[in-house]
């Protein structure tokens, strides 16, 4: 993924929450809460600009939601994941995939041939 990616992941999501937060719907309200600039807004959301960190914070902060958030493709406003999982968190989610994983491959391995 490379940068532009990135910019057009931002810009989505940025999109995906304006549309369903009508206290942040339009570029000049996301901009006054975010104290950001109404351009540097609009500049971010048509990919026109980088995003800065700090910038990013901002915009996440507008949202509530945490920047790392905001570049996460396919992100789903309406169910947003988790803050911060802890390192035991992580390595017990890592242990479910393997073992999803494990279970779907005996699975098919199992299965019969068709007729």
């Amino acid at each position: 993924m490379g940068p532009r990616d990135v910019q057009a992941v931002l810009a989505a999501n940025l999109a995906a929450l304006m549309a369903i937060t009508p206290e942040l719907d339009s570029q000049v309200k996301l901009a006054k809460k975010a104290r950001l600039n109404q351009t540097t807004v609009s500049r971010i959301l048509s990919c026109r600009n980088a995003c800065s960190v700090a910038n990013l914070q901002k915009l996440a902060a507008a949202f509530k939601v945490a920047p790392w958030t905001l570049l996460i493709p396919g992100f789903d406003p309406r169910d947003p994941p988790a803050e911060t999982l802890s390192r035991s968190q992580v390595h017990a989610w890592q242990a479910v995939r393997i073992a999803a994983e494990s279970i779907a491959r005996y699975r098919e391995a199992d299965e019969p041939e068709g007729p």
